[in-house]
């Protein structure tokens, strides 16, 4: 639960600009108010976070983390993550298209939090967006 006047900051971690642009919208739609920052691969993700590990850059930020990027995936991100000290109890929500039973069980057995399939329309994504920034903004307590 963040301190009151604190904002969720929210990494997202996909290679699809529009699909990060229209996550944002949701999210400004949805009424929460987020500290947002795209971070277009994992290759990426990593630089930033090694070049900030003096930093708290990441720590009590909630991870969105898309599943199907070229060069690193979002398994081997959230392997990555879960293998090191200081990020390996970042919350990390996996956002794909994919619904697979395979896709969903193999993100959790690699420490994901979560797994949300996108939504189809901009509504739904408001919806989740909004459930999502209450539930880690609101009611979980994210570790620093």
């Amino acid at each position: 639960m963040l301190e009151p006047g604190n904002l969720l900051t929210i990494i997202m971690v996909d290679d699809d600009a529009e699909d990060a642009m229209l996550t944002k919208a949701a999210i400004e739609a949805s009424g929460q108010k987020v500290d947002f920052h795209h971070i277009g691969s994992g290759i990426d993700l990593f630089e930033k976070l090694t070049a900030r590990l003096e930093e708290s850059a990441v720590c009590g930020a909630l991870i969105l983390l898309d599943l199907n990027m070229p060069v690193m995936d979002g398994r081997e991100v959230l392997q990555k993550l879960r293998g090191h000290e200081r990020f390996s109890k970042v919350p990390v929500i996996v956002v794909s298209t994919s619904s697979a039973k395979s896709d969903i069980d193999s993100c959790y057995a690699a420490g994901a939090n979560a797994f949300v399939t996108k939504p189809v329309s901009f509504d739904r994504m408001v919806e989740a967006m909004e459930s999502i920034g209450r539930f880690w903004g609101d009611t979980a307590c994210i570790p620093e």
